[in-house]
């Protein structure tokens, strides 16, 4: 699903104007915008002029500017995604029906007439395009109420309010609030410290986990079902034990569905610490299964002898669990894959749908942009070798005014691909290699220039550089295969 989807025509054109400005990164003629919008040219400069006028009163920060038949885009350095988003959705009928559902049990479509200042067959046809798009989440509107998966319910909505909305607006939230306040205590159960995002994150789930908890006729079937591996697990019973007592604090009424969203959320969403992820893989189940085997599919497709650190096993983790617990994502068109040749991006596609029809067969959806994204970056990452930089000095017994344009030329004609750090020498510092001109020196790692460099001294001081670039970069594969992270260690 698209955000673009639950926008009205204006806000819809408005983003995909934006979004093909940014792509493009110079100005975009009038013509190919309305061919690429599929608007009239009267259409096009109406939704412009009326947008710059309504954006400028309320201080958005987005501009459109129309000059020599070519447009061009401003925007705000501090305005974020969501504040955009949620003044795109703000006018959208789709977008407010959402909103009056999210914790109410049921709706009769005249009060949802009445409250929203449409007729009641507008209601009724805003009703059933919202149902044909929230299918791909599996869950539907029937009866003025949300129908499906509790869990999923709740995945859409946690989806809708990350991307519309800024944590700012949640400040006279009551529920909200309340929630923050628990976080210490999740913080110190899994000596995690969470940063602003991961917070926000929580706090929000938490929140949707407080608002539809009180609603009647939860469906929690699907979550029971797929929870059966991780329903004795440690991690999971502690959890359970820590929002039973929450519960009781607050005098509120208690479900084990809750307790196993929070549960799918937590250990999917990239909040808690890196280093709680070796206890939680030692318990096994589908997901740490699923997690072992790409990480070898991908050592072997990728011909590389891959260390299972913990960073690249998080992500993997991190990935394969929000496949296992989730369906779909509300897409932007502001994420950006990065550079991966196809070969790899196919190999993280392959590797998707391995785990979805050998460990996940419950997963029936295809797999979200949002995955295989995640998926890409870490291929990506692993493709990564280390920056190894070799430590040069100039040491010379002359003055200034002759060894600044000697370092200078030393450092254009050996630094070309900015693996050196160059100085000058100073007593008592390690270096792999001293250049000295005049300046006698007892180290075994000296080059003594006997003027200023010829060709035949820059051609010699290259060689050694690159000897002991090799000698560093081998040693920090050494101490990479050390320090390795094993998936079977409890």
């Amino acid at each position: 699903m698209h955000i673009a989807h639950l926008l009205e025509k204006r806000e819809n054109a408005i983003l995909h104007l934006m979004l093909d400005l940014q792509r493009m990164g110079h100005a975009l003629s009038l013509k190919e915008a309305c061919r690429r919008l599929d608007v009239s040219r009267s259409t096009l400069l109406r939704y412009i002029t009326t947008f710059n006028e309504d954006a400028g009163v309320d201080e958005l920060g987005l501009e459109f500017s129309l000059e020599d038949e070519n447009l061009t885009l401003k925007r705000s350095a501090s305005l974020s995604s969501q504040e955009l988003l949620g003044y795109l959705c703000r006018p959208s009928l789709r977008y407010q029906l959402l909103l009056c559902l999210l914790d109410r049990n049921d709706v009769s479509i005249p009060l949802l007439a009445q409250e929203l200042l449409v007729s009641e067959a507008t209601i009724s046809r805003q009703l059933a395009s919202l149902n044909k798009l929230l299918k791909e989440f599996q869950i539907g509107i029937k009866g003025g109420k949300l129908k499906g998966s509790e869990l999923q319910i709740r995945y859409f909505y946690f989806n809708l309010l990350w991307l519309t909305q800024p944590a700012s607006d949640f400040e006279l939230d009551r529920v909200y609030q309340e929630q923050l306040a628990y976080l210490p205590i999740f913080e110190r159960q899994y000596q995690s410290s969470f940063n602003p995002r991961q917070a926000h994150q929580l706090g929000l789930w938490l929140t949707l986990v407080q608002k539809r908890m009180r609603l009647k006729d939860l469906d929690f079937q699907s979550t029971y079902e797929i929870m059966k591996p991780y329903h004795q697990h440690k991690f999971y019973r502690q959890l359970r034990s820590l929002f039973l007592t929450m519960s009781q604090q607050k005098s509120s009424s208690f479900q084990e569905g809750d307790a196993m969203t929070i549960f799918a959320f937590l250990f999917s969403q990239g909040i808690l610490a890196a280093h709680q992820l070796e206890q939680l893989l030692g318990f096994g189940g589908p997901i740490m299964e699923a997690t072992s085997w790409s990480f070898q599919e991908l050592k072997t497709s990728m011909q590389m002898e891959l260390m299972m650190e913990e960073e690249s096993l998080y992500q993997l983790n991190q990935v394969f669990s929000q496949l296992y617990f989730f369906q779909s994502w509300i897409e932007t068109g502001f994420e950006e894959c990065p550079s991966c040749p196809t070969a790899l991006q196919d190999l993280a596609k392959q590797i998707l749908i391995s785990v979805q029809e050998n460990w996940f067969q419950h997963v029936t959806k295809p797999i979200a942009d949002q995955q295989f994204q995640a998926m890409v970056q870490l291929i990506v990452y692993l493709l990564q070798v280390e920056r190894t930089k070799v430590r040069l000095a100039l040491a010379s017994s002359y003055s200034k005014v002759r060894n600044l344009p000697l370092f200078q030329y030393l450092q254009q004609e050996l630094d070309g691909n900015g693996a050196l750090q160059f100085e000058f020498f100073e007593k008592g510092k390690d270096y792999d290699l001293i250049i000295c001109l005049d300046y006698p020196l007892t180290s075994s790692h000296t080059y003594q220039l006997f003027s200023y460099p010829h060709p035949y001294d820059i051609l010699a001081l290259k060689k050694i550089i690159s000897s002991l670039h090799l000698q560093k970069l081998d040693q920090a594969k050494r101490l990479l295969e050390g320090e390795y992270y094993k998936i079977e260690r409890r």
